[in-house]
């Protein structure tokens, strides 16, 4: 009888052991973009943001983005969700490069979307932000891959990419409303050209 319990107590154990493992592989997959979030959102259908232009056409006004970057970015793709709250995703690249910039109308502090190393505190453009080094998520190689996070007391904002602490901060402390100007200053993205023959 004492070897049956024993016996029931360890099959239980493998059980949840297992049940964890594959609910934590499903939320693994399940996340956007593949990437582990501690707070995880309903499913939302993103509208593709295919240009600045359409960025702000879809965002409005409202939507803030760098007016730095530094050379050799472009503005490759972005997207808006919306749902519980308005998120805005907009990604900049030099070659293998990325810099992911977020809005989100939520004040909430922006999620880490990243394996945090040691967190610090900045200043950006006179609110309180946070600087977190860390490694991108994921199976991949890990590599620095870092973020910054802030609130202007309307929208939460965060900014992604393997750059170090000072750029990161000059392209935080760039943000501006949308405009015209802005988006002729951005280059757009990169076509790829293909030769028959």
């Amino acid at each position: 009888m004492v070897m049956q319990r024993q016996t029931l107590k360890i099959v239980i154990v493998i059980i949840l052991v297992i049940t964890g493992a594959i609910s934590g592989i499903l939320f693994f997959y399940n996340s956007p973009d593949s990437i582990i979030s501690p707070h995880p959102e309903p499913v939302m259908t993103p509208v593709y943001l295919g240009s600045l232009s359409s960025a702000k056409l879809y965002a409005g006004a409202d939507l803030r983005v760098p007016g730095y970057l530094p050379p050799g970015y472009n503005f490759s793709q972005g997207s808006l969700f919306t749902g519980r709250s308005e998120k805005t995703q907009l990604t900049f690249q030099n070659g293998p490069d990325v810099i992911h910039v977020f809005q989100c109308s939520s004040v909430d502090p922006p999620p880490y979307f990243i394996e945090v190393k040691e967190p610090e505190p900045v200043s950006i453009a006179g609110n309180a932000g946070t600087w977190i080094p860390g490694t991108s998520p994921g199976p991949e190689t890990k590599k620095p891959f870092n973020q910054i996070q802030w609130s202007d007391g309307t929208y939460s904002y965060w900014i992604q990419s393997s750059l170090d602490k000072a750029e990161m901060i000059k392209i935080a402390g760039s943000f501006a409303p949308i405009s015209d100007e802005l988006i002729e200053q951005i280059p757009g993205p990169l076509q790829s050209v293909t030769r028959n023959g």
